[in-house]
Parts: C-alpha cells; sequence; structure tokens
C-alpha cells in the first residue's frame, strides 16, 4: 500500500489503543493528537475516535481512531511503511507516558473496503455506514 514519495494523497489507517482504567476516547485522542504534532518532520494528520470499531475487554478498554495523514509538504520522500512506523513509535511512547507501561498501541493501515469506509465516515462525521 505504500508510495513512494511525497504527494497529496491521504492515506487511512486505524490505531488500537488499550488502556487501564478507562480514560475516556477524549483524553486518548487528546494524547494521540499532541503525539502526532510533535512529529518531525511534521505530517497532516486528522484523527477521529471510531465507536463502532472499539470495544471493551475485561479490565481494559480498546478504543479505535481512524487516522487519517499524509506527509507535510517539506517532509523527506520516503515511502507510507516509514512513516506508519515513525506515527506508531512515537504515539507508542506518548500513551504509555500518560497511561502507564500497561497500555498498548496498534497502528496499522486500514485494510479493506469496510475499514477504509468507515475511516471517511468518521472524518465526515457519520461513523455509521447508512443504508437506504
Amino acid at each position: 500500500m505504500g508510495r513512494s514519495g511525497v504527494g497529496s494523497e491521504l492515506v487511512p489507517a486505524l490505531v488500537r489503543v488499550r488502556v487501564p482504567d478507562s480514560p475516556g476516547p477524549a483524553l486518548v485522542e487528546a494524547v494521540l493528537t499532541r503525539a502526532l504534532a510533535c512529529l518531525d518532520p511534521p505530517v497532516v494528520a486528522e484523527i477521529v475516535w471510531v465507536p463502532v470499531l472499539s470495544r471493551s475487554l475485561r479490565w481494559r478498554e480498546e478504543l479505535t481512531f481512524a487516522l487519517m495523514f499524509e506527509p507535510a509538504c517539506d517532509a523527506v520522500p520516503g515511502d507510507d511503511e516509514e512513516l506508519v512506523r515513525r506515527i506508531r513509535r512515537t504515539v507508542r511512547k506518548a500513551v504509555r507516558r500518560e497511561f502507564g507501561s500497561r497500555s498498548e498501541v496498534a497502528l496499522r493501515f486500514a485494510r479493506g473496503h469496510e475499514e477504509v469506509a468507515a475511516c471517511y465516515r468518521a472524518m465526515v462525521g457519520n461513523p455509521r455506514e447508512v443504508h437506504a
């Protein structure tokens, strides 16, 4: 799914965050947003909680966020996989610093039509699929 060079195409990805003590999606989203703003070189990113892809586990909550990103115009050319690795590393450090070492972060490209559609719907404000 990677592409060479810097373009203006948005790349959909999913971020799954498991945190103890259920801090709530707004606080987790704020931590993720702050971490993404600190990347160097920067990326243009939009992150939104997707409740329909999130779930509660026995002792911790798993929150899923849609992440749409593109490298900033002054970023060094490279492929999306390397950018995802950098984002994952940065986000993981920020989440563990804020919520503790038991927190987990998984970040990957959106796979399949349903996940890409969920990312898009979250960005436009309608996280549920509308059936005619």
